[in-house]
């Protein structure tokens, strides 16, 4: 992807997040947002990143203020939830106490479009919602 290619891309994704939610933070290839699913806020973003051509979305739960002792069990929760997934996983930093929610798409073969993103983001929403309001 060039220059002129991410440029487009990126304000295709501008588009499509600040139609649904309110960017908080930006940089040259992601766009960050909240994300309610129920009660619980995740801080998302969306990443184009044109080394790969490929866009990601993360949902990010903030540190958990779980006692150390905790954490390897919650890394074999992640790792159990995984197993059924059909895409995406969960991950936990031990290093900040984060769970985050990940899904990438590669566009190499049929270019970046709004549809690719849609299709990468509302799955992602879906699950994190069922997750959180089952």
């Amino acid at each position: 992807m060039n220059a002129a290619e991410h440029q487009r891309a990126m304000a295709t994704l501008r588009e499509f997040i600040e139609r649904r939610w309110v960017i908080y933070e930006e940089d040259e290839s992601a766009f960050f947002f909240q994300y309610l699913a129920g009660p619980i806020t995740f801080h998302s973003y969306v990443e184009v990143n044109p080394a790969l051509d490929a866009v990601m979305f993360r949902a990010v739960l903030g540190g958990a203020p779980l006692r150390n002792e905790c954490y390897a069990t919650m890394s074999e929760l992640c790792e159990i939830h995984n197993q059924s997934l059909d895409a995406g996983c969960f991950a936990f930093s031990p290093g900040n106490g984060e769970v985050r929610f990940k899904m990438t798409s590669y566009f190499y073969c049929q270019g970046f479009s709004e549809n690719l993103v849609r299709d990468l983001v509302d799955p992602g929403l879906i699950l994190l919602d069922s997750y959180v309001l089952s």
